[in-house]
C-alpha cells in the first residue's frame, strides 16, 4: 500500500511541506517508490498534503502524486487500487490505458460527481482531496476499511495519515499508548473506535469527512444493510447472482505487476477463490500456498478438525492443472521476534499471533517466487460462506410451512424421529429466549450462568480490575443478542477494519499486495440479503456457497464438514520457544504501562503449568495458550516498543526510491 498524510489549518494558518515531512518519513516504509507533497489553501483552510507511493498494479508506474487539475483548484493524494476501473473509466469517458493511474480516475470522478463519487468507487482506498473551489478537504476510507486512515485534532488544526504511528510525528500528537485500546484488544473486542495511540482516531470504514475552516462534518457514505432480506427472490436465482458477483470480484483483482498466488486451505472460501482465479487466469499458472504440519507429525487435534488439508488441495489441483501447489510448515518461525519490523511500518499486534507464523512463511515464500498479488479468502466465513441455523424458524415465520416440512425431513438423520430435529432446529428458535435459558438450566440442574460477557472476560489476559471498564464494549456477547448472526458478522467486518494497519504492515514487510474477493462490496450486499433458507437448505449447511461452487470444487471439499486445524503443531512450536516467551513475560512484568492492563499473574500461571506435548487439550485450555498467552505477550511487546524504540523512527530518515 501507499501512505498519505496532511496538515490542515482550520484557523487559517498556512501549512507548508515541512509540516508533513516528518509524517512522510515514517510513511516511506509503506511507500518506498516515490514521494510527493503540495501546499496551498482551500478557502480559509491552510493545507499541506503528502504521499509516499508503492507501485502495486501496472498503472502505478505512471502515478505521480499529488495529481491536480490544470489550475490546481483540486488536488488529490490517494492510496488506491480500484476494482471497477474499466467500468468507472467508461462512465467518465476516460481512457482505460496503462498510462492513466487510478489516482487520475479518482480526480476525474470527483470533478464529475463531487463527494458522490465515493459511492461509485469499488476497491481499496484511503484518500484526501483538497478543493479550493468549495473551500475544504475531503477525507474518505473504502467501504470495508481495507486501507487505514487516521486523524488527529487539536484546536485550530487537523492532521491525518494512513497510520496512527505516522501521526506521532506531527507536533502535539504525542505517542502514548492508548491503554483502553490495549484492554479492548486483550478482551477480544473486534470493532474499535480507537487506535493504539492515545488521541488519534481511525476514520470508520465507509466514512467520509469534509473539513473546512468552519469545522468538520463526518458521515457514512456506505453501510451494509443487514436488515434487508430478499425473501421473495427464489433461492436458485440468489445463488446464481452470488456466483456472477464473485466471478467479477476475482477478475477485477487480477491486475498485477508479477505472478499471482493464493493462500489455500481445504475450506470453502479459499478454494472458491483459487478455483475461480484459476479459470480466469488459464493457461497462466496460479501458485498456491498451504500451511501443513511437518512431515511425519502424529499429534492430536480436537474432534471435528483435520490436521493436514494437503490432500484436499491436491484434489483441487487435480481439477485445475494450472495450479502450482506448495506446502509449508512454521518450523523456525518465532512467535515474537521480528515484529518490530512490522511495528515500524505502522502495523499493530495481531489478534491471532499463532497464525501469523505460518502466514509469515507463506508471504516470504510467495515473494521469493515472484508473486506480487496474493489472493486470500480470509473474510469469507463472515458472509460469503456463512451458515444460518435459524432457517427452519424463519421458514415458519414467513409461512413457508411446506418448505419447512421438507427441510425438517432433510435435516433429520435417516430413519430418526422428527421430533428431536424439530426441537433443535425450530422450537428452540421460536420460543422466548428466557424460556430457552431456563429450560437448559433445569435440564442441567443449575441456574443460568453469569452473562456471556463476564465469562468471556474471565478467559482473557486482562487484569480483573480493568474488566469492568471493558464489559460495556461487549454487547454482542450478550446471550439475548446471540442470534443476530448478521449483526455479529457486521461487527466482525468492523473488526477486520480495526486490523487494517496490521495488514498494511505485513504487505509492506513482504512486498506483496494481498486481496480478498470474498469482501467485495457487491458480494457482501448479496450475501447480507440472503434469507436464512438460502444459507441452509436440503440438509446442507453453508448451502449458498456450496451450491454456487457446485461445478468448481471437488465434492471432497464442497461437501466437507470438518474444519482445518491451522498450525496443528502449535504446542510443539510454542514449547520450542518457551524460553523466548518466558523472557517476554519477564519484560512485561517490569513494564509499568503493560502490567497496568495485562494480567501478568495469569500468564505466569500458564507458563508454570505448561502442558506436555502429548497431552490432549480441551478447547478452553488450548485458547489459554494460543490466544490468551500469545496475545498478551505480543501486546506487551508492542507497548514496550512504542515507548522505547518508536521515538527513534521519527528522527531517522528512511531511504526513498524513485521520484
Amino acid at each position: 500500500m501507499s501512505g498519505i498524510c496532511g496538515a490542515l489549518g482550520l484557523d487559517g494558518r498556512p501549512q507548508v511541506p515541512a509540516d508533513v515531512a516528518p509524517m512522510l518519513r515514517l510513511l516511506s516504509r509503506l511507500g518506498p517508490d516515490g514521494q510527493g507533497d503540495w501546499a496551498g489553501d482551500a478557502g480559509r483552510l491552510g493545507v499541506a498534503l503528502g504521499v509516499a507511493l508503492r507501485r502495486r498494479v501496472p498503472e502505478d508506474r505512471a502515478d505521480r502524486q499529488p495529481v491536480s487539475t490544470g489550475g490546481g483548484d483540486v488536488v488529490v493524494v490517494a492510496d488506491i487500487v480500484l476494482d471497477n476501473r474499466a467500468e468507472l473509466a467508461a462512465q467518465l469517458g476516460e481512457p482505460d490505458r496503462p498510462d492513466v493511474p487510478d489516482s487520475r480516475l479518482l480526480l476525474a470522478a470527483y470533478l464529475r460527481w463531487g463527494d458522490g463519487c465515493l459511492a461509485r468507487l469499488r476497491g481499496d482506498f484511503a484518500l484526501a482531496i483538497a478543493d479550493r473551489r468549495r473551500g475544504g478537504v475531503l477525507l474518505a476510507r473504502d467501504q470495508v476499511g481495507t486501507r487505514p486512515l487516521h486523524v488527529y485534532r487539536r484546536p485550530g488544526t487537523l492532521a491525518f495519515a494512513s497510520t496512527a504511528l505516522a501521526l506521532t510525528a506531527f507536533p502535539g500528537a504525542g505517542a502514548a499508548l492508548d491503554t483502553a485500546r490495549l484492554a479492548e484488544f486483550l478482551a477480544g473486542v473486534m470493532a474499535s473506535e480507537r487506535s493504539w495511540i492515545a488521541g488519534i482516531d481511525p476514520v470508520p470504514p465507509g466514512a467520509a469527512l469534509w473539513v473546512t475552516a468552519g469545522g468538520v462534518r463526518q458521515w457514512r457514505y456506505w453501510q451494509l444493510d443487514v436488515r434487508h432480506v430478499a425473501a421473495s427472490v427464489p433461492a436458485d436465482e440468489q445463488v446464481a447472482a452470488l456466483r456472477d458477483a464473485f466471478d467479477a470480484a476475482v477478475r477485477a483483482r487480477l491486475r498485477r505487476t508479477g505472478a499471482v498466488g493464493a493462500t489455500v486451505s481445504g475450506g470453502l472460501d479459499s478454494t472458491s477463490v483459487v478455483a475461480t482465479a484459476a479459470l480466469a487466469l488459464a493457461p497462466e499458472p496460479l501458485r498456491t500456498y498451504t500451511s501443513a504440519p511437518p512431515p511425519g507429525w502424529q499429534g492430536a487435534v480436537r474432534p471435528g478438525f483435520e490436521a493436514d488439508e494437503s490432500r484436499l488441495v491436491i484434489d483441487l489441483a487435480g481439477r485445475y492443472p494450472t495450479l502450482r501447489p506448495r506446502f509449508l510448515d512454521a518450523r523456525g518461525w518465532s512467535f515474537l521476534a521480528g515484529w518490530e519490523e512490522i511495528f515500524a511500518t505502522g502495523g499493530v499486534p495481531a489478534r491471532n499471533p499463532c497464525n501469523m507464523t505460518w502466514l509469515g512463511a507463506i508471504h516470504v515464500q510467495a515473494a521469493a517466487d515472484g508473486v506480487s498479488t496474493l489472493f486470500t479468502g480470509a473474510g469469507g466465513n463472515l458472509f460469503f460462506s456463512a451458515d444460518d441455523p435459524r432457517w427452519m424458524a424463519d421458514l415458519i415465520r414467513h409461512g413457508r410451512l411446506t418448505a419447512a416440512a421438507r427441510e425438517l425431513r432433510a435435516w433429520a438423520p435417516a430413519g430418526a424421529p422428527l421430533w428431536p430435529a424439530a426441537r433443535h432446529t425450530a422450537l428452540a428458535e421460536l420460543a422466548p429466549v428466557r424460556l430457552v435459558r431456563w429450560y437448559h438450566a433445569a435440564r442441567n440442574g443449575r441456574l443460568p450462568r453469569r452473562d456471556a460477557a463476564a465469562r468471556w472476560l474471565a478467559g482473557t489476559a486482562l487484569r480483573a480490575q480493568v474488566r469492568v471498564d471493558v464489559s460495556s464494549l461487549l454487547p454482542a456477547l450478550d446471550e439475548r443478542r446471540g442470534r443476530a448472526l448478521r449483526d455479529l458478522a457486521m461487527a466482525a467486518l468492523l473488526g477486520r477494519a480495526a486490523q487494517a494497519e496490521l495488514r498494511a504492515g505485513v504487505d509492506a514487510w513482504s512486498g506483496l499486495r494481498t486481496t480478498d474477493p470474498t469482501l467485495d462490496i457487491e458480494v457482501l450486499r448479496l450475501c447480507a440479503a440472503q434469507p436464512s433458507w438460502v444459507r441452509r437448505q436440503a440438509g446442507l449447511t453453508r448451502a449458498g456457497c456450496r451450491l454456487a461452487m457446485a461445478d468448481r470444487l471437488p465434492d471432497s471439499i464442497r461437501l466437507r464438514t470438518a474444519r482445518g486445524a491451522q498450525l496443528p503443531d502449535w504446542l510443539d512450536r510454542m514449547t520450542d520457544a518457551r524460553a523466548e516467551l518466558a523472557a517476554e513475560l519477564a519484560a512485561i512484568a517490569d513494564d509499568p504501562v503493560a502490567r497496568e492492563v495485562i494480567d501478568v499473574q495469569r500468564l505466569a500461571a500458564a507458563m508454570r503449568d505448561w502442558p506436555a506435548p502429548s497431552e490432549p487439550l480441551a478447547a478452553q485450555r488450548e485458547d489459554t495458550y494460543r490466544a490468551v498467552l500469545l496475545r498478551g505477550l505480543l501486546a506487551g511487546r508492542y507497548a514496550r516498543w512504542l515507548r522505547e524504540e518508536a521515538p527513534s523512527l521519527r528522527d531517522t530518515p528512511a531511504a526513498v526510491h524513485g521520484t
